[in-house]
């Protein structure tokens, strides 16, 4: 027969030889209502740890631990295949992470234990050097690589994760730490077994030194219930003659407990579970939030430049509705009393009018919500106008720290801080203020980053349909035609220039086709010579490498074959027109082929490279300068090649940072571009669009950091999906199913 049983934590936490009440990378919690497949009996907890120079905040370890529970109780399958996506995700999000912070030389170490506890299993799972201690009627078990010395989640695309599986019993022991303190030996561990919880806590902190991360889990026969304690500051009391006996090493400051009065509260908690909590110690809410509540978390301590941080409102909350009930008791308390004297006072004599029962009945229940709703509209008011003053002033504080800084990376932190604490507080309240601070402290950085603002404006007369994703722009005839493709659709949208703005042309026909020649929906378009001999506007190719010329005037698309590769077409992405031929990007076999002039495609064609070939599977865009070209790959970073004999690459390209403090790296501003577009003579450009800000960067064809431009007033929210640079010097963003343009400085 299977004993039931309960699992009840305590973190062990001290830091600066000071004991802290909870650990930010810890996370417990049972399994929520609604789960995957086979989770609902898992019990769960996360121990996390980062190590390195790009630390998490509290609040950001409690967002991305919650992000990895919430993930682990989606998965479904076996424990270890649901452990296995958490563990593979955080490492991805740990690279990327990493990658964002190269430039200020800011990297962290994901070291985690996962720990499920099913029935009376044990399931547990290790990413670094982690250590678990398990004490049992055995003895000790040390779960614990010494070959994962140095390794951790953030280093490689490779997830190297351990697994164990133990059997449990009443009285068992489970200690969990990422770097375990030299004073845990064998003997003090065996003898940690049969201890009372505030006894085995006071045995683990002897000695230990000023830091320590830690989770105990002690396991008890019960109702299949996690628990975690959580002492609260408690006032120091007078020794005991115990206490005078305690060694140096282990005496506390005036500001923190003594180790006597943890215990002894850690003891009370754990033998009082099912009764009230005592109000020294209680069991932590916090960590054992619902499922549904950390669905909403999601872990992006490193957030994009401008985007705004929303700070959490518990504090506001919890006190708003406990003061909203104590009004409504009082009020219901003396709504009799009250509307009796209200009437006294005005009626001159109460036998001239007889109130109906009813009217009373409803100005009883009336009076008391109407004085409520005012009471709670006021301290809600109250409350948020206190949380924007303390992230306002945190806000005074970076700036003034900001001001005394010289070097323009410490610069361009310190204005990014001031900008974080001022969208808290603009979460709360907008104040002229806050709009002065935050106008100062964009200034100062678009400065620093060469930035350009632009003022767009809506570019189409006409709207696009709601489920229209324009994927890439191009113009014709000094810019009087507007040329989109929609990629939802995988056709093109043709818009003529008006003095309202471009409006869409309903008899333009550039979408697939079925027969003669099958042409599937289109990936990418290229605006045709004045001189076409076919009077046609657009060359369009779609994913098959089957080509269609578009003609204004309702007049029926042109469909051609383009012959394919000795080793036939795997699936073309994109393709770009130079005066020498047509260049064809196909990641999944490899290569750029050459359609040159003269051929009209009666040949095959030629591969633009010799024997060095770079990996090209992840690249996503393509454009050409004479014989340069230069490649997007997915992660952002860029590749040129030099047509010749041999042709040469660089993989990755490096870009020259020209601005105050920076330097020649692959990447810049960790910037992912999504679309490149080269700009001919006089002014012979790179332009590229990082949609997520969205920004177009502008570097020279040596890839040197020229600016960036970015818009001047708000623009929907979501990334930039294309763009365009004009040879008149206008430029064309496209969010979704929106337009917008600008003229260039």
């Amino acid at each position: 027969m299977t004993t039931s049983l309960d699992f009840i934590l305590l973190p062990l936490h001290r830091q600066n030889d000071r004991d802290l009440p909870e650990i930010p990378g810890m996370y417990a919690t049972q399994a929520p209502r609604r789960c995957a497949r086979g989770r609902s009996l898992d019990n769960l907890v996360v121990h996390l740890t980062l190590e390195g120079t790009a630390p998490l905040s509290p609040k950001g370890y409690t967002k991305l631990v919650g992000y990895l529970v919430d993930l682990y109780f989606k998965t479904a399958g076996s424990s270890t295949a649901a452990m296995q996506t958490v563990a593979s995700w955080l490492n991805d999000y740990l690279i990327e992470r990493n990658l964002r912070g190269v430039s200020r030389s800011m990297q962290s170490i994901g070291l985690l234990s996962m720990a499920v506890f099913r029935g009376n299993r044990l399931f547990l799972a290790q990413c670094g050097p982690t250590h678990a201690f398990l004490v049992n009627s055995g003895g000790l078990t040390h779960f614990h690589e010494s070959d994962m010395e140095g390794r951790g989640l953030g280093l490689g695309r490779a997830t190297k994760i351990r697994y164990y599986q133990v059997g449990l019993s009443p009285n068992d022991l489970l200690i969990i730490s990422a770097d375990p303190p030299s004073v845990w030996t064998t003997p003090m561990f065996n003898g940690l077994r049969g201890l009372t919880i505030s006894q085995m806590h006071l045995r683990l902190i002897h000695q230990i030194g000023p830091e320590l991360e830690a989770t105990l889990v002690h396991v008890q026969s019960g109702e299949r219930k996690l628990r975690v304690l959580r002492p609260e500051p408690l006032k120091e009391g007078p020794k005991t003659s115990a206490e005078k006996d305690v060694p140096s090493a282990e005496k506390v400051g005036q500001a923190r407990i003594s180790q006597q009065e943890m215990a002894h509260a850690i003891e009370a908690q754990s033998q009082s579970l099912s009764q009230p909590v005592v109000e020294s110690y209680r069991e932590d809410s916090i960590p054992l939030r619902t499922h549904e509540d950390a669905v909403s978390v999601y872990p992006d301590q490193e957030v994009p430049q401008r985007e705004r941080i929303r700070p959490q409102r518990e504090r506001i909350v919890g006190p708003a509705l406990l003061k909203i009930g104590e009004a409504i008791g009082d009020a219901i308390q003396q709504a009799s009393r009250v509307i009796s004297q209200f009437i006294k006072r005005m009626l001159p004599d109460e036998s001239l009018l007889a109130i109906p029962t009813s009217m009373m009945a409803f100005i009883a229940i009336a009076v008391p919500l109407i004085v409520v709703a005012i009471a709670a509209t006021a301290y809600f008011q109250r409350g948020r106008v206190r949380m924007y003053e303390e992230y306002y002033l945190q806000a005074q504080y970076a700036a003034e720290q900001a001001l005394q800084q010289s070097n323009a990376p410490a610069l361009r932190d310190a204005w990014h801080t001031v900008l974080e604490h001022l969208d808290n507080a603009e979460d709360y309240q907008v104040t002229e203020n806050s709009q002065v601070m935050r106008s100062y402290a964009m200034s100062v950085l678009d400065n620093l980053d060469v930035v350009v603002r632009l003022p767009f404006q809506q570019a189409l007369v006409d709207i696009l349909p709601s489920d229209a994703k324009i994927q890439r722009i191009v113009t014709r005839e000094g810019d009087n035609e507007l040329y989109l493709l929609n990629g939802t659709k995988g056709h093109v949208i043709r818009a003529v220039l008006t003095e309202q703005g471009y409006k869409i042309d309903p008899d333009f026909v550039c979408e697939p086709v079925p027969k003669p020649l099958i042409v599937g929906e289109l990936v990418d378009i290229i605006a045709l010579p004045l001189d076409d001999p076919n009077n046609a506007v657009i060359l369009g190719m779609d994913g098959n490498g089957n080509l269609m010329q578009c003609m204004p005037g309702g007049k029926p698309p042109l469909t051609l074959q383009m012959p394919p590769p000795d080793m036939s077409w795997g699936t073309p992405r994109a393709f770009e027109m130079t005066s020498s031929g047509l260049y064809v990007l196909d990641p999944v076999t490899n290569a750029v082929w050459i359609f040159w002039n003269n051929d009209e495609f009666a040949e095959l064609p030629t591969l633009f490279f010799d024997d060095q070939i770079p990996p090209m599977g992840d690249v996503i865009d393509l454009t050409l300068n004479r014989d340069d070209l230069y490649l997007i790959h997915e992660d952002g970073h860029l590749t040129t090649c030099t047509f010749g004999t041999p042709t040469r690459c660089q993989d990755p390209a490096m870009i020259n940072d020209l601005r105050n403090g920076g330097a020649s790296s692959p990447r810049i501003d960790e910037a992912v571009f999504q679309e490149i577009q080269y700009a001919p003579p006089p002014d012979p450009s790179l332009y590229l669009l990082e949609p997520e800000i969205p920004a177009i960067y502008h570097f020279s064809v040596r890839l040197s950091y020229q600016r960036q431009f970015r818009t001047q007033n708000p623009l929907p929210e979501g990334p930039a999906t294309a763009f365009f640079v004009s040879p008149n010097r206008q430029v064309f963003l496209a969010i979704g199913n929106q337009v917008f343009l600008s003229p260039l400085p």
